[in-house]
């Protein structure tokens, strides 16, 4: 609690300092990326909010490099895959027009302990249209060599959102099929947190507090934390812990009825 995840009193403290130095060649981390690494290692799940350039991806990297297994990664940007693969050697993506071959190799490389890749980039329509694909991360889940998935561009899963992106409301299967593997939502800029995002990607139990670690750079913290929610039966919604939860909060609130 607290600050407690931004602290060194962690049993792989000493390891992952160690690590920062040897394998990226970095004498210390950024604000926010050593919280949300441990958080990572505690198997918790995390949203971030942090700018370009200020280290989000190191943030799923470190576990990558930490454990066994390897770290999926789903992104839109296939500039991004580029980059990264530019810079880091193991790693590999698939995307619409990756050929069958290396489909093939890369999938087969998910169930192999001693595969020369530790984090594989996709894209959603990747994930929301091969069923092959997700057969294969299932028999990885199975044999524990799928360690994190981290959903990049986050706001592309709200209907609220101008960037919403079809494939990404499907990405809530990841979180269904794949329950003990810690999922990280990533996002640029916010000026709102909208709650149905998490949604889409984690299962929270029925009340109005995230069940999620959610974090942001404090350059640009929300100005708006909402959440939405479809109600059938206003009364019974009223007497409901969910409602009651609401005096509990200080904060305004909007309650439509038709």
């Amino acid at each position: 609690t607290g600050n407690r995840p931004f602290s060194a009193d962690f049993p792989w403290s000493r390891e992952v300092e160690q690590h920062l130095q040897d394998l990226f060649h970095l004498s210390k981390f950024r604000p926010l990326q050593l919280g949300v690494i441990n958080l990572t290692l505690s198997v918790r799940d995390q949203f971030l909010v942090m700018p370009t350039g200020r280290g989000k991806c190191l943030c799923y990297q470190f576990k990558a490099v930490y454990s066994k297994g390897f770290t999926l990664v789903v992104t839109p940007l296939v500039s991004l895959m580029e980059d990264q693969i530019m810079y880091l050697k193991s790693t590999v993506m698939l995307n619409i027009s990756s050929s069958k071959d290396h489909a093939k190799t890369v999938m087969a490389g998910m169930t192999d302990p001693n595969a020369p890749f530790m984090i594989v980039y996709v894209t959603p329509e990747r994930i929301a249209k091969s069923k092959l694909l997700l057969s294969r991360l299932q028999k990885a889940y199975n044999e524990n060599l799928l360690s994190r998935i981290a959903v990049d561009e986050v706001p592309y899963c709200s209907q609220l959102s101008h960037d919403f992106r079809p494939n990404y409301k499907l990405l809530g299967i990841l979180q269904r099929q794949f329950p003990k593997v810690p999922l990280l939502g990533l996002q640029q800029r916010v000026s709102v947190i909208d709650f149905s995002i998490c949604d889409r990607l984690v299962t929270f139990p029925g009340c109005l507090l995230p069940s999620p670690k959610i974090s942001w750079d404090r350059l640009q913290p929300p100005t708006t934390i909402m959440r939405i929610q479809r109600v059938q039966i206003m009364d019974g919604w009223m007497s409901s812990s969910a409602f009651s939860i609401l005096n509990i909060h200080k904060s305004s609130y909007l309650v439509y009825t038709s």
